[in-house]
């Protein structure tokens, strides 16, 4: 197991070192962990630079718990200090596996339907007297200790408050649900039909972005989808309807299998 920090002088990504301690070919089993705190927009490491030049790299076996990277006023020197930890059963334990962590989202503030979700919700809060049953289990608690029948009260409230969240939720937008669980063959031919319904518009003269539609076409593994006679796009549509439709059925244990 190895972590490695370095000032690589150049792009820690798109450059000749990051790539070379990353690259399968030397089999150093590294990946790079500073840049995931980026947040979709790379910062300059350097004082006076403009790219990434300093990095930290470590094993794949190593469960990274959490990255930061502070700013020029709070670091040292020239360079942004960076501050990482690792869990320790991974570093000194036997370790047999490594648990993956989702990455987390940014909140966002901006959308259209918050503030009347938040409306729905209080209104929901009020009618249900949520504030007034929780006030009456604290105050029935006598030092802090609750009984097991007032802890089994409290659950109750969070899980009736879960519930006026998703309600909240249904009535201030439309949540469109798929036909089928999600899985890899779903996907593939979903995303199959789809790039055939595109050609097909494009084809037909219903598209304006032909470029995108060849494209998107190319990367799901239609060949020479420029050239193709509109039967054959209909006929193709068709089969990966077809192939779709076929795995309603078996849907629910392929994304069992696919998220194990």
């Amino acid at each position: 197991m190895n972590i490695l920090t370095m000032d690589a002088n150049e792009h820690i990504l798109r450059d000749k070192i990051g790539k070379l301690l990353t690259s399968d070919e030397y089999e150093l089993d590294l990946v790079d962990i500073s840049h995931g705190c980026w947040q979709g927009e790379e910062s300059n490491t350097y004082r006076d630079g403009s790219h990434p030049i300093y990095g930290v790299w470590a094993s794949i076996s190593l469960e990274i718990g959490g990255f930061k990277m502070l700013s020029f006023g709070e670091s040292v020197d020239d360079h942004r200090t960076m501050i990482f930890d690792i869990s320790t059963r991974s570093l000194i334990v036997k370790f047999e596996h490594r648990i993956v962590r989702a990455g987390y989202r940014c909140l966002n503030c901006k959308t259209y339907s918050l503030t009347s979700y938040t409306k729905i919700l209080e209104k929901l809060m009020v009618t249900h007297r949520m504030e007034a049953h929780l006030d009456a289990i604290i105050e029935r608690i006598v030092d802090d200790s609750p009984t097991r029948e007032q802890r089994a009260k409290m659950e109750a409230i969070e899980r009736q408050m879960v519930e006026l969240q998703k309600c909240a939720e249904r009535r201030c937008c439309k949540i469109i649900r798929p036909n089928m669980e999600f899985s890899g063959p779903v996907k593939l031919w979903h995303e199959c039909l789809q790039a055939y319904k595109a050609l097909i518009r494009q084809k037909t003269g219903n598209s304006r972005n032909s470029s995108n539609i060849i494209c998107t076409a190319l990367r799901r593994g239609i060949e020479n989808p420029r050239n193709m006679m509109l039967e054959a796009m209909k006929h193709n549509e068709q089969y990966c309807k077809v192939r779709h439709n076929n795995l309603k059925e078996s849907a629910p244990q392929l994304r069992r299998d696919f998220f194990p």
